[in-house]
């Protein structure tokens, strides 16, 4: 009999993403393997997130960059969206918005 392999999913509370990565969150991400994230409310207009990755909850965010462009994803509110393949070896994400906040929560396979 061949074995499964099963991943394990977790879905996050919400973090409030602003358009500024001193303000952001910094959301846990060592041990996710991927995910998708889910815009469940905009202030203020904002139409993308950039991307950064921290290296401690105490460190400063560096924008993500995947070798030709920085990382970044196109929202709309009531939308979800992959998390960008980039993303996959940091210890913490950070996701900045363009203008006003974004209300996002995570879904994370590990």
């Amino acid at each position: 009999m061949g074995r499964q392999i099963e991943r394990v999913s977790a879905v996050t509370n919400t973090y409030t993403l602003t358009a500024s990565a001193s303000t952001s969150p910094k959301i846990p991400f060592g041990g996710a393997a991927g995910g998708v994230f889910v815009v469940d409310a905009v202030t203020g207009s904002p139409t993308s997130v950039s991307w950064y990755a921290a290296f401690g909850p105490e460190g400063t965010p560096a924008q993500l960059n995947d070798g030709s462009a920085d990382v970044s994803s196109t929202i709309t509110t009531g939308k979800a969206y992959p998390l960008p393949d980039a993303l996959y070896g940091c210890q913490f994400i950070v996701g900045v918005a363009n203008s006003g906040t974004a209300t996002i929560r995570l879904c994370v396979k590990s």
